[in-house]
């Protein structure tokens, strides 16, 4: 079809254990933006209504069945084995780009913001 784009969605993996109101807002600007494939990695929660919701969520869930941090989608292998050579994003679910600015440019930036990341094992400084 004219206009539609064939590169491949972002993969955003998002860590998850027992915050719901802050994951909501980022699956909800997620699928407002377009473009995505969420991952939800589920370190091991007990929060009942998130455990409800990660039942009825039409995203992929991982549970790791253990607490393993920020790093659960590379130490789960999620990230290897979907392909180091697809682009995605492995963010917490507090990290909910602000409404006001353009989809596209939040998405770009949390591309760069993750692979400078992931190249220097820092968060880059921003502002």
């Amino acid at each position: 079809m004219a206009g539609q784009s064939t590169r491949q969605p972002l993969r955003v993996y998002i860590t998850v254990r027992d915050r719901l109101r802050p994951l909501l807002a980022l699956v909800d600007w997620l699928e407002r933006a377009g473009g995505v494939e969420i991952i939800l990695v589920d370190n091991d929660s007990a929060y009942p209504p998130l455990l409800e919701w990660l039942e009825s969520t039409p995203h992929q869930v991982v549970r790791t069945g253990a607490n393993l941090g920020p790093r659960a989608a590379w130490l789960t292998g999620l990230v290897q084995r979907h392909g180091l050579d697809h682009p995605y994003v492995v963010t917490d679910p507090d990290v909910v780009p602000d409404p006001g600015v353009r989809s596209t440019y939040s998405i770009t930036w949390l591309v760069c913001w993750s692979a400078i990341r992931r190249s220097t094992g820092r968060a880059p400084a921003c502002g």
